[in-house]
């Protein structure tokens, strides 16, 4: 409404939200992630990737409920991974790689049963090789699964070579 006065179809713009998506990649975005982008229940796709973001992922994007594709890679985001995108189970490309995430692979991270596109790689996330990555090789289908140039140790399952 403009001035107390209908302008358009209300419904044709209700119908565009059920595929709504944001991409500002490639561009010179600085700054922090707004965590108001936790509001948008609806978003299904956002891509971030190749800018100049900084600071951390906003615990809020775990809580877009329909989200099914995050690509935050190559920007200068740090800290540690928020446990909330556990929460995403529409959630099957998520891209992180080269930015300088710390700490470790949240384990809440297990129960991404739709994944098929995980890139971690070239960051400084540590610890032991995370056992939910060797049950995701049996019960997920896999495009991509990246996780090089961080510090992991630890033995590697066979079972990892299971990706289907």
């Amino acid at each position: 409404k403009i001035g107390g006065k209908t302008m358009g179809p209300r419904s044709e713009f209700e119908c565009d939200m059920s595929r709504f998506s944001i991409d500002l990649s490639y561009n010179q975005l600085s700054g922090s992630i707004p965590a108001s982008l936790g509001k948008l229940n609806f978003l299904q796709s956002l891509y971030l990737r190749y800018n100049l973001l900084n600071n951390s992922i906003p615990p809020s994007l775990g809580e877009i409920s329909y989200l099914k594709e995050l690509d935050v890679s190559n920007n200068q985001l740090s800290g540690s991974l928020p446990s909330t995108l556990g929460n995403l189970s529409f959630l099957y490309s998520l891209w992180l790689s080269s930015n300088n995430f710390t700490d470790l692979l949240p384990e809440s991270y297990a129960k991404l049963k739709s994944l098929q596109q995980f890139s971690i790689a070239g960051n400084y996330l540590y610890g032991h090789f995370p056992n939910f990555i060797t049950n995701w090789s049996t019960q997920l289908s896999f495009y991509t699964l990246s996780l090089s140039g961080n510090n992991f140790w630890g033995d590697i399952s066979p079972d990892i070579f299971n990706i289907t």
